[in-house]
């Protein structure tokens, strides 16, 4: 006899199964995906069996339909034509090997149709291609929707070359650095990457290596020109306590010969032996004011002269440590700067975000976000190169600065994205303000390789609300994106909170 726990595993199993199912269907059509979807949620809701199953006959009915207009299709088409079809859908997925397709099929005739896909499927290696789109449906039963490895070499090579920009190096490695990029544009596989990877992280460790050097010598010559001030300083307080000594001890001596001419006048017996008395004392006391003089001068002279030497040093100092100030805003400015764009950068928008953030805590003014992509941007890169669609970047970024007010922060958030922070905004006014700088850019033409492009750009918009943590108010943002390029790009969307 079945018991109420065993009942319960298997529902627990069944419901795991057509979860499983369904994403193993996902792809097929849109409307299947849709329902697939309503499944899953309501199997993760616990919802109860009688909506599951209601589900579940939905999925079957969109099945039969789908079933029944594939057989229309197949029906209503001659070989001849399905092979034009397969032509255009092999030249979309595949476009190199496009040369090979067309040979086969301008040679085959209708009797040899099953003879001419076996001949198609054959100039495909199963184990090197990630297929994509109908035609590998057809042909493969492999993993579908995987990224080609042309897709990841482009990829790779894009973010490599962005890391070599973004490297500040010096003169020495300007070689290295220029040697690299044209590497990159050779490479055709991805076991060519690792050593190329390596000379990077070797050059990276040369910049490192050399700039601390430089640091830690500045620092050093720094710190001796400092100790030299300071034992100039402990020399003139010696010295000084040294003419304080020796002026002591004229006051002991002129009182001593002042006393002893005292003395002198008492006991004189005679004028002359008073007068005599009274020259040699007085000798005595010129000689001291003498000797008192002279080690007083001599305190002056090389007190003159250490002071003369000490304010060259901190002179000398003062623009040592302007040097380092400097130094050190550089520094800031080249690890918060896209050396593609020009803009602030990924580091950089986290920073002032979080400033932001921390002010919107406390005040509670209004704070928005705004997250853009450049639509096809791929296309791009393929008709007019990885240059080309660096001189697109760079422009775009010149305009989307330009159309922001100054205490609004554009920042390249990564590859073709853009990310906006604009302080003291609400959710409509952001919307508003990002619509019409997304319709100043599809105005605005860009020159690239002498001819006139005009580029659109998609924006996700949202506002900080209630406590909301800063991924919260970007994952808003970037799922209005997502919106604005599933409704046909080049456009604005906005997400609010869910209430």
């Amino acid at each position: 006899m079945t018991s109420d726990a065993d009942l319960l595993d298997a529902n627990e199993t069944l419901r795991k199964c057509l979860v499983k199912i369904s994403f193993a269907a996902a792809g097929i059509q849109k409307q299947m995906d849709d329902e697939l979807q309503t499944l899953r949620e309501l199997i993760r809701n616990d919802a109860i069996e009688e909506d599951i199953h209601d589900q579940v006959e939905a999925i079957a009915r969109v099945l039969r339909e789908l079933d029944e207009e594939s057989q229309n299709i197949a029906a209503s088409l001659t070989q001849e034509e399905l092979l034009d079809n397969l032509r255009l859908l092999i030249n979309a997925d595949y476009p190199q090997q496009q040369r090979k397709v067309n040979q086969i099929l301008n040679k085959s005739s209708p009797q040899n149709f099953i003879q001419t896909l076996q001949k198609i499927g054959d100039i495909f290696p199963r184990d090197d291609i990630k297929p994509k789109g109908l035609f590998s449906k057809l042909f493969h039963t492999k993993e579908p929707e995987q990224e080609s490895p042309q897709s990841t070499i482009e990829s790779l090579t894009g973010t490599i070359s962005q890391l070599l920009n973004q490297l500040h190096t010096a003169s020495d490695l300007k070689e290295k650095m220029d040697y690299l990029q044209e590497r990159l544009q050779t490479i055709h596989s991805l076991p060519d990457f690792p050593p190329i990877l390596e000379e990077i992280s070797s050059i990276i460790l040369d910049i490192s290596f050399t700039d601390q050097l430089k640091f830690e010598t500045f620092l050093r010559e720094l710190g001796q020109k400092l100790d030299f001030v300071q034992q100039l300083i402990i020399n003139n307080v010696q010295a000084q306590g040294m003419e304080n000594e020796a002026a002591s001890e004229l006051n002991k001596e002129m009182r001593d010969h002042v006393q002893q001419l005292h003395a002198n006048i008492r006991h004189a017996d005679s004028l002359k032996d008073l007068q005599d008395s009274v020259q040699s004392r007085l000798e005595k006391v010129i000689k001291s004011l003498d000797n008192f003089n002279l080690t007083h001068e001599t305190f002056i002279e090389t007190n003159q002269k250490q002071l003369c030497t000490m304010e060259k040093k901190l002179s000398e100092s003062r623009q040592d440590i302007q040097v380092l100030q400097q130094k050190l805003r550089d520094q800031q400015y080249l690890a918060e700067t896209d050396a593609l764009t020009k803009l602030p950068n990924r580091y950089a928008f986290q920073r002032k975000m979080e400033e932001e953030y921390a002010r919107w805590r406390r005040y509670r003014n209004p704070l928005s976000v705004a997250i853009a992509d450049v639509d096809h941007f791929k296309s791009i890169n393929d008709n007019y190169g990885h240059d080309g669609g660096d001189k697109v970047l760079a422009n775009i970024a010149q305009t989307l600065n330009q159309g922001m007010r100054e205490s609004d922060l554009v920042a390249r958030y990564g590859g073709e994205e853009f990310i906006i922070i604009m302080p003291e905004t609400i959710l409509t006014k952001a919307t508003k303000a990002i619509n019409k700088l997304r319709q100043k850019i599809a105005d605005h033409s860009i020159q690239v390789d002498g001819k006139s492009i005009h580029v659109t750009l998609s924006f996700g918009v949202s506002e900080l609300e209630d406590d909301d943590p800063i991924a919260d108010v970007i994952k808003r943002a970037d799922n209005a994106l997502y919106r604005a390029k599933e409704k046909g790009r080049n456009q604005v969307c906005c997400e609010m909170k869910e209430v």
